[in-house]
């Protein structure tokens, strides 16, 4: 046995089936696409992890009492000052 490896040229081809030469492979092309995800991505680790480091080491404000209070008081003050609904019959006229 020789310690040579054997080419694909040397297999003996399967059901009379020759093999081919496939072309070779184009070089890889970075596309800006996959660049601009690869920055989503270590953007996005990184603001979680500065996020938690943040959150556990500084006296932050709760996000979801800050937002339910913006809420109520989106309500209040829409609920104070929204035009009043006409009112209308059956018919569809004014009652006015």
């Amino acid at each position: 046995m020789s310690s040579e490896p054997l080419a694909i040229s040397d297999l003996p081809s399967a059901a009379g089936v020759e093999l081919q030469h496939l072309p070779p492979s184009p070089p890889v092309r970075h596309d800006s696409l996959s660049v601009i995800l690869f920055f989503f991505i270590i953007v996005l680790f990184s603001g979680t992890v500065c996020g938690v480091y943040l959150a556990q080491n500084y006296q932050v404000p709760n996000i979801m009492k800050l937002a339910d209070t913006a809420m109520v008081m989106a309500k209040h003050i829409e609920e104070k000052y929204r035009k009043p609904a006409n009112k209308r019959d059956d018919d569809g006229k004014n009652n006015a």
